[in-house]
């Protein structure tokens, strides 16, 4: 596992190796493992109860916060987000409710957009939506998602970022956490709507927003 030759294991991977392993084969794999685990704290958040009351009653140092997020575990349940089973639920999505919700949305906001723009007009906002949209998530993923240098060292921000992206790199393997929450991307989506509806009218919106969900 640790030859470069071959494949550079993820501290993820030596953490999940600490999990299912049986014993070591090798001294030298025992000293790696040792070295890498010992960077994972057990005493930053206690996966048995719900994680973000613990991140809100909790006083980390961002720099400490920012190296434990980052050291992804391997859990053989789901987390819990919430006390509360109703707020939790809303957390978890899975893949085909994304298709579910949007589409129809998508595909009618598309057909208010034909019915005042004529057919090139229609394809040129939607080319330049396509691309548009795109550079906007990658924005938005690369420098506020990750933006952990600028980051305020405070625990409301923490919790912030842990909430919105945080836990992806905590627990990456929970497969109703691999996309954003429809509930969440509704609001999130509210400000850009009245924005864009206000400024450009309701067809190039609309146009745009059948993308962008």
């Amino acid at each position: 596992m640790e030859m470069p030759e071959f494949h550079v294991h993820s501290s993820a991977a030596y953490n999940m190796l600490e999990q299912f392993r049986i014993g070591f084969s090798l001294e030298v794999q025992s000293r790696v493992v040792k070295k890498v685990l010992a960077k994972a704290d057990p005493n930053f958040l206690d996966f048995d109860k719900p994680l973000i009351p613990q991140m809100i009653s909790k006083s980390f140092d961002k720099k400490y916060y920012l190296e434990q997020v980052h050291i992804a575990r391997h859990l053989s349940r789901q987390a819990q987000l919430f006390g509360s089973p109703f707020w939790d639920r809303l957390t978890k999505t899975s893949w085909w409710v994304i298709p579910f919700i949007w589409f129809p949305i998508s595909f009618y906001l598309a057909s208010v957009a034909c019915e005042s723009l004529s057919r090139s007009a229609f394809v040129g906002i939607w080319v330049f939506g396509l691309f548009g949209w795109t550079l906007v998530e990658y924005v938005f993923h690369r420098f506020i998602f990750h933006i952990d240098g600028k980051l305020p060292n405070h625990q409301a921000a923490l919790t912030l970022h842990f909430l919105l992206h945080g836990i992806h790199h905590l627990i990456p393997m929970d497969h109703d956490r691999l996309v954003m929450p429809p509930v969440l991307m509704a609001l999130l989506c509210f400000g850009p709507w009245v924005l864009i509806n206000g400024l450009l009218g309701m067809a190039i919106f609309a146009v745009l927003y059948s993308l962008e969900l």
